[in-house]
């Protein structure tokens, strides 16, 4: 059996929420498996779900918060201690739409 701790960080619990934000009556969640989620905040029902991993193959991850603004949804993806190209990812707010990608290494 291999110890958690020595797993990458998306193996360990990955459909564990790693942060959210709020922002007209949504809450927004990020996965550490790579999952962009919106909720209802009244109710909590999910309204969209996005997988924002360019490569399933890859050990990509999303470990920090999404940031909305203007009616986006900022979102990073990581993993380069795991050998993968880390990118920002704008979604609409309110249907999910992917809007732009920019990758942060060439």
């Amino acid at each position: 059996m291999v110890p958690i701790f020595s797993l990458p960080p998306c193996s360990r619990a990955p459909s564990r929420a790693t942060s959210n934000a709020a922002w007209k009556g949504k809450i927004y969640v990020a996965t550490l498996d790579g999952r962009l989620i919106a909720l209802d905040a009244r109710t909590g029902k999910p309204l969209w779900s996005k997988q924002t991993i360019v490569d399933s193959t890859r050990n990509y991850t999303i470990t920090g918060a999404p940031r909305v603004y203007d009616g986006k949804v900022i979102i990073g993806n990581g993993g380069a201690e795991q050998g993968v190209r880390g990118y920002v990812t704008a979604y609409d707010a309110a249907t999910g739409k992917q809007l732009w990608r920019f990758f942060t290494v060439p």
